[in-house]
């Protein structure tokens, strides 16, 4: 059999590293939006930057961009010109042997294998020459193009279930507002959580070394989606027989939430599939008492709550939460019937 030839991505496409702007330029308003780690999955961004700048360092709709800090990722910018941050950096083909959808397919395994391989104290840090080290495999360019438009055809799939939850999701956060209001316009009281917590915790570090094809589930920031955990890249650990391991293993009515990078802010709830998965030290546990924890999850992934994650989260390039940012959030707190309804709703979804 031919064996498919590789070369490194450094001889291939080009990368370039964002620039270091000044941070005490951002804001809500100004010329033009920058594009931060957090910026990268959504594709788009809110914070403006009100200085001069280098026009390489633009990126236009649906350049391919990479989050350098955490956990690695990668996808294609879905706004209007922007700029490009530091910690993040666009990659795009300038090679006629290599096909710019077969790129953005490959990369994603690509960057998981450096992700699990790379030791960290605080957080995981990717260099532009690792990049440019990934051997890739290229068959001919037509076999590329063809691998390319078969997994184009199954995001395309994935897009239309993902539009299909959204519709849902845009009916709960209306049913939301209805039943409990907004922060200016409550309909029922607000309670702080840390009135409510019973135990918090984050994750431990080091946990790379204990992955593995088989073994308990292992719960990352990019696992931790608006109110649900997927499934669909988590890995395993044969997790260490220790009172850290143990400290950091979820239960059945636990709300995971996300606290660093760019995913910060996602909230979940741990259900009878999870149970017994360890968490990444991006990942707070939180156990309480007096909330169900559907509905917990929702009131921190709603607007409500995501504001006040903004506000109490620090760090401009690296934003995290800790446990007493976290508390500080203010939750409502309905009737019981209500808050039980509300719960009800959001199982039915699934």
């Amino acid at each position: 059999m031919k064996l498919i030839k590789t070369e490194k991505l450094g001889e291939l496409a080009e990368i370039l590293s964002g620039f270091a702007f000044d941070a005490a330029k951002f804001g809500d308003v100004g010329n033009i939006p920058i594009v931060r780690i957090r910026d990268v999955l959504p594709g788009r961004s809110k914070t403006f930057y009100s200085g001069g700048y280098d026009q390489k360092y633009v990126v236009r709709k649906d350049d391919m961009l990479i989050g350098m800090d955490g956990e690695f990722n990668l996808s294609k910018w879905q706004s209007g010109p922007a700029l490009l941050n530091q910690r993040v950096c666009k990659i795009s083909s300038k090679s006629s042997k290599l096909n710019a959808a077969y790129l953005y397919h490959f990369l994603p395994d690509a960057l998981q294998a450096i992700e699990a391989a790379t030791t960290f104290v605080t957080v995981k840090h990717l260099s532009v020459k690792t990049i440019r080290d990934i051997e890739i495999p290229l068959p001919l360019l037509d076999e590329q193009k063809r691998i390319a438009a078969v997994l184009d055809k199954a995001d395309a799939l994935r897009r239309q279930r993902q539009e299909s939850l959204e519709l849902t999701e845009k009916f709960l956060q209306s049913v939301f507002i209805d039943r409990f209001g907004t922060e200016k316009e409550p309909r029922c009281p607000r309670a702080r959580l840390s009135e409510h917590l019973d135990f918090i915790t984050s994750g431990g570090r080091g946990w790379s070394k204990y992955y593995a094809e088989e073994g308990d589930k292992f719960i990352r920031s990019l696992d931790v989606r608006m109110n649900e955990i997927n499934d669909s890249e988590i890995v395993r650990v044969k997790a260490p027989k220790n009172a850290e391991a143990d400290r950091t293993r979820v239960r059945v009515g636990d709300v995971l939430l996300t606290i660093t990078g760019s995913l910060i802010g996602r909230a979940a709830p741990v259900s009878e599939n999870h149970a017994g998965a360890y968490v990444s030290q991006h990942v707070a546990i939180l156990r309480t008492h007096g909330f169900l924890p559907e509905f917990l999850a929702w009131a921190i992934s709603m607007e409500e709550g995501q504001r006040q994650i903004q506000r109490h989260q620090t760090g401009q390039t690296k934003p995290g939460l800790n446990f007493e940012q976290i508390g500080r959030l203010m939750i409502p707190r309905p009737s019981e019937a209500d808050e039980q309804i509300f719960a009800q709703l959001t199982r039915k979804r699934r």
